[in-house]
C-alpha cells in the first residue's frame, strides 16, 4: 500500500472464501469497510476474496459492488471451478502478505469492535492466535441461541498448555493467526481435512501464546442448506486429522487433546 511514496504493509488480511452468496457478502464486506473506515485502519487491513466457482451472474454483482463501493485494500479472485474449501482457504493464505491473517466466512458477521480488539491486541501483546467467542442466528439474523461462552475479559491462552483450545477453531470465522511457518508446516504434515483452521490454530499456539475474546463474539450464521451448527465443540475424527501432523509436548497432552 503506498503512502507518500512510502511502502506501508498492512498488519492483518481478512481472508473471506466466498460461494453464490453474493447479498451476505455484501453485507458483509459493508460492515467491514464501514468499521475499517471509521477506525482509521485502512492502511492496516486487507480484505481478500476467493469466490469458488460461482454462477457469472454473482461475480459480476460482487466485482461491480467491490469497484463502486470499496477501496483499494480489497482483492477479488474468482476461481473457474469450485476446487472446495480448503484449497479455497490455502489459495487465501497464499494470496497474503501479512503477518496475521484472519479468516471470515461470508455470511457470519464480526462487530466493529471485535476488529479494533483484534487490532489492539496484534500491535501491544503479538499473540500468535486469536480466538472469537460467538453466537448463532438463523438466515435472517434471528438469534437461535446463547454464546458459546460467556461475554467477559480477554483469556489468555499459554503456549503448549492450551494447544488443546484449538478444537474451538472448528467454528472459522474471527479466528486470527501468525501466517509465516504456518501454511508451509501445514502443507507438510497434512494430507486433507475439512477443518484446516484447527491446525493453524493448534500450531501456532505450540510456538507461543495466544488470546480467547469473550466480549465481542461474532454472528455464526446457520441455515438449512449449510446442514450443519456449531452448537457442540465435538468433531472428535475431524479434528484428530487436522492436527495428526503435530507432536504434542507429551503423550498425556495429546491424550487430554483427544478427550475434547
Amino acid at each position: 500500500m503506498q503512502v507518500r511514496g512510502e511502502w506501508v504493509m498492512p498488519l492483518l488480511s481478512i481472508l473471506i472464501p466466498t460461494y453464490n452468496r453474493s447479498e451476505e457478502l455484501k453485507k458483509n464486506l459493508t460492515i467491514i469497510n464501514n468499521a475499517i473506515i471509521k477506525m482509521n485502519y485502512s492502511k492496516q487491513i486487507m480484505i481478500i476474496i476467493s469466490d469458488n466457482g460461482s454462477d457469472g451472474k454473482v461475480v459480476q454483482t460482487l466485482q461491480d459492488f467491490i469497484k463502486n463501493y470499496l477501496g483499494n485494500n480489497v482483492l477479488f479472485f474468482h476461481q473457474e471451478r469450485n476446487i472446495g474449501f480448503e484449497k479455497n482457504c490455502l489459495f487465501l493464505l497464499e494470496k497474503a502478505r501479512t503477518e496475521y491473517v484472519m479468516l471470515l466466512g461470508d455470511d457470519d458477521y464480526i462487530s466493529g469492535e471485535y476488529i479494533q480488539e483484534v487490532m489492539e491486541k496484534l500491535r501491544n501483546e503479538k499473540p500468535m492466535v486469536i480466538i472469537p467467542n460467538f453466537y448463532s442466528v438463523d438466515g435472517q439474523g434471528k438469534r437461535i441461541g446463547k454464546n458459546r461462552d460467556v461475554e467477559g475479559v480477554a483469556k489468555k491462552l499459554y503456549k503448549s498448555i492450551d494447544v488443546d483450545k484449538c478444537v474451538l477453531a472448528h467454528q472459522m470465522s474471527g479466528i486470527v493467526f501468525f501466517l509465516p511457518g504456518a501454511l508451509k508446516s501445514y502443507k507438510e504434515n497434512v494430507k486433507g481435512t475439512v477443518y484446516p483452521q484447527i491446525y493453524f490454530v493448534a500450531y501456532n499456539l505450540q510456538r507461543g501464546n495466544g488470546i480467547y475474546i469473550r466480549q465481542y463474539p461474532l454472528e455464526n450464521t446457520v441455515i438449512p442448506q449449510k446442514n450443519f451448527s456449531y452448537k457442540f465443540d465435538n468433531l472428535f475424527g475431524d479434528i484428530a486429522r487436522s492436527v495428526d501432523g503435530l507432536e504434542f509436548d507429551t503423550l498425556k497432552h495429546r491424550v487430554m487433546f483427544l478427550k475434547k
